[in-house]
C-alpha cells in the first residue's frame, strides 16, 4: 500500500490512510476501527485525526503512516489540493447504466483515468475545474468529488472483499488526465457559482399530500419494509408493532428523519393514514414535546420537502437541457377502487427504484466533514448507530455542502446485473 501512496505523492496528489476492512472470526469483513461490524463506512473513513485535511505528498509521512498501519487503504484527497476532480459512478445505485446515457444523451466521456470500484463501478477521474463534493450532484448514484473530498485508491480494499483496481490502458501511468465535459461542469458547479435556470412566473409547487391513498396498506408495509437500511427497517417494525419509534431525548431529529422517509418511500399514501398508522407509536414515545399534533407538524413540513424536491427536480433537468418536471411515483394514476400493484413504484426523486434509498443525501466521509453539526445515536431499539446532522433548526432536505441534510445512511442491496458496458469502466 504504500508504494501506491508514494506513487500518487509523487505525481502530486495529496494522500491519507484510511480504516481497512479485516475478516471477522465468523468470515464476513469488518471495519479495523473500534466499531467493528457496526461501521457503516467499512473502509472508507480516516484513520488520522483530521481526515482530508491531513493528506499530503511527504513522503517521510506517508511511510510513516503505513509503517504505522501497513494494509492502510490509500485515500486520494480530490479537488485543487491534489489538481483532480472524480466522478463515482455507484452500481448499485445504476450510476454506471445512468452515467453512458447521460453521455449520450450530453456528450461522449473523454478517455481519461479510470478506477473500477465494487459491484462495476468506477471512478473517473478529470483535472481539477472546480466540481462540487456532492453525493447525487449529477444524478442519483452519480456523485462528484472536488474540493474537501476524497477518492479511496487502488489497490485498496472493499468491504465486499474486491480491490480498487485501474482499468487497464486507463491507470494514471498510462493516460493523462482529461477534462470533464461541459455537461458534466455545469451541473456539478457549486450552487453559487452556477446561473439559476429562468422559470416561469408564478411557478407553484404542483404536488399535494393525496386526499386518498393509492395504495393498500398491505402494499404500503411491503414497500415500507423493502429496505436494507437497518435504522429504518427497525422503526418500521416498532411502527407496525405500536412500539415507542426511538429513545428517549432522541426523538426530534429521528423523528424528522424517519416521517421523511415515509413520505418520500410512500408519496401516494394520505397524511391521514401516515399519522393514524404512526399514532400508537408516537403515544408510546410518552414525550409531551413530539406528540401528535408535533408530529403532524413536522410531516407537513416534510410534504413541503418533498414538493420542493419535485421543483428542483425540474430546475436540474432545466440545467442540463433535458425533460424534467415531477416525476410520478407510479407508472399511471390508479383509478379510484384500484391499487397499483406495489412493484409499479416508481421512485420519488432521488431515490434508487429498487430500493427506495435517498441517494442525494450527504454521504459521511469523515467526521471533519460536518465538523459540530454531526453527532451519532447510539438506538438501543434497533441496535444501531444511527447518523444525523444537528443544524441549528435545520431538517433534512438541506444542503450537503452547508451541513444542512439530516438523514441515515445508506448501504443499498445487491443490484440486478448491469449492461455491457460501452466504455471501459
Amino acid at each position: 500500500m504504500d508504494a501506491a501512496a508514494l506513487e500518487y505523492a509523487g505525481r502530486g496528489w495529496r494522500v491519507f490512510p484510511c480504516y481497512e476492512p479485516i475478516r471477522s472470526s465468523s468470515g464476513s469483513l469488518i471495519c479495523t476501527c473500534s466499531k467493528g461490524e457496526r461501521c457503516g463506512q467499512a473502509g472508507k473513513h480516516p484513520r488520522t485525526p483530521n481526515g482530508v485535511k491531513d493528506a499530503t505528498t511527504d513522503a517521510a509521512r506517508i511511510r510513516e503512516w503505513w509503517q504505522q498501519w501497513p494494509t492502510a487503504n490509500v485515500a486520494i484527497a480530490t479537488g485543487s489540493a491534489s489538481g483532480i476532480d472524480v466522478v463515482d459512478a455507484d452500481a448499485k445505485a445504476d450510476g454506471v447504466t445512468t452515467l453512458f446515457k447521460l453521455a449520450d444523451e450530453r456528450g461522449a466521456l473523454p478517455e481519461t483515468v479510470t478506477a473500477r470500484t465494487s459491484g462495476g463501478g468506477c471512478h473517473v477521474y478529470f483535472r481539477h475545474t472546480g466540481l462540487v463534493s456532492k453525493a447525487g450532484s449529477l444524478a442519483p448514484g452519480l456523485d462528484t468529488r472536488g474540493n474537501g473530498g476524497y477518492v479511496i485508491a487502488p489497490p485498496s480494499l472493499h468491504r465486499t472483499g474486491e480491490r480498487y483496481t485501474w482499468v487497464p490502458g486507463l491507470a494514471p501511468s498510462e493516460m493523462p488526465l482529461a477534462e470533464a465535459p461541459e455537461w458534466i461542469r455545469v451541473a456539478a458547479q457549486p450552487k453559487g457559482s452556477r446561473p439559476a435556470p429562468v422559470l416561469p412566473v408564478n411557478t407553484v409547487n404542483v404536488w399535494q399530500p393525496p386526499p386518498h391513498d393509492g395504495l393498500t396498506e398491505a402494499q404500503l408495509w411491503k414497500r415500507l419494509r423493502e429496505t436494507s437500511a437497518p435504522e429504518h427497517a427497525a422503526a418500521v417494525e416498532r411502527m407496525l408493532a405500536g412500539g415507542a419509534l426511538f429513545p428517549r431525548e432522541q426523538h426530534h431529529d429521528n423523528l424528522w428523519a424517519f416521517i421523511s422517509y415515509l413520505r418520500f418511500k410512500a408519496p401516494e399514501v394520505s397524511d391521514a393514514t401516515l399519522l393514524r398508522l404512526l399514532s400508537p407509536s408516537v403515544v408510546a414515545m410518552e414525550c409531551a414535546k413530539h406528540d401528535a399534533r408535533h408530529v403532524a407538524g413536522l410531516l407537513q413540513r416534510v410534504n413541503e420537502q418533498y414538493a420542493a424536491s419535485l421543483e428542483n427536480d425540474k430546475h436540474i433537468a432545466a440545467a442540463l437541457g433535458v425533460a424534467g418536471g415531477p416525476r410520478p411515483s407510479i407508472e399511471s394514476s390508479p383509478t379510484l377502487g384500484e391499487a397499483p400493484e406495489a412493484g409499479d413504484w416508481r421512485a420519488a426523486p432521488g431515490y434508487a427504484i429498487h430500493d427506495g434509498q435517498a441517494l442525494g443525501v450527504f454521504k459521511l466521509r469523515a467526521p471533519e466533514h460536518v465538523e459540530h453539526r454531526f453527532r451519532r445515536k447510539w438506538n438501543a431499539h434497533s441496535g444501531h448507530v444511527e447518523h444525523r446532522f444537528r443544524g441549528c433548526g435545520t431538517h433534512p432536505g438541506g444542503r450537503p455542502e452547508d451541513g444542512r441534510h439530516s438523514g441515515a445512511l445508506t448501504v443499498l442491496d445487491e443490484p440486478p446485473p448491469l449492461p455491457s458496458p460501452r466504455r471501459r469502466c
